[in-house]
């Protein structure tokens, strides 16, 4: 598709003639693509936004990430901010800020959950650990089994106690999901106070924890040659 169509499709008022534009703008360079995409982010559709957002992350300039900036923090529609944080973790470091703010300020499940993604992937152990201590304590049960899962990866880490220290008073948690979510992170740590937590889960009331707590027993058998 050539740039004059593009460009009359993006002014269409059929949403999928837009997004068919916005698709073809990935093959072109971000000197092009991007004052473009600046109109497709302040589009009435959040589809049309999120898809934005996503083409932005791969045309990174300091025009595009001011744009992100902007829907990461902005937007009306949540899943347009969870798809600006995912766009917006293209830039390395450089987005560790607005990342972090947005985690503080936006409370919606879906969008911390993205940035808890984001964060995993930019190797930040220590933001990562306190964000994840941060998202234990949230009111959305996804986001605290998101955070349980962060903390088992510190498992045979120098920060693997810490993590630890965080995880075991989850067993006493009311929600069955977060106590079956713990057995599985648990069989990560080698300590012996994680052991002694998953026999106390082992008994537990309800048959999904006592299946997580199993699940991690089982073992691979040596191959018979």
């Amino acid at each position: 598709m050539d740039l004059g169509q593009i460009e009359a499709k993006l002014r269409s008022s059929d949403v999928q003639e837009r997004i068919r534009a916005m698709t073809a703008l990935r093959a072109y360079a971000p000197a092009v693509a991007v004052p473009l995409l600046r109109g497709c982010s302040q589009d009435p559709e959040f589809v049309v936004r999120s898809l934005a957002a996503m083409t932005l992350g791969h045309k990174r300039t300091p025009e595009s990430f001011a744009l992100l900036q902007g829907l990461l923090h902005d937007d009306a529609d949540a899943n347009v901010r969870a798809e600006s944080a995912n766009a917006i973790a293209a830039f390395g470091e450089t987005a560790l800020p607005d990342l972090m703010r947005s985690f503080r300020e936006d409370q919606h499940w879906l969008v911390r959950l993205s940035i808890l993604a984001a964060l995993q992937a930019l190797n930040q152990p220590q933001i990562l650990f306190d964000s994840a201590v941060l998202a234990i304590a949230d009111t959305d049960l996804s986001v605290r089994e998101a955070a349980i899962d962060l903390l088992a990866t510190f498992a045979g880490s120098p920060m693997q106690t810490f993590a630890l220290d965080k995880l075991l008073p989850l067993a006493r948690s009311e929600h069955w999901q977060l106590r079956a979510h713990l057995a599985r992170a648990l069989h990560c740590f080698d300590q012996h106070q994680a052991r002694e937590t998953l026999q106390v889960l082992r008994q537990d009331d309800n048959h999904h924890v006592v299946a997580a707590v199993l699940e991690g027993s089982v073992r691979p058998s040596p191959s018979l040659g």
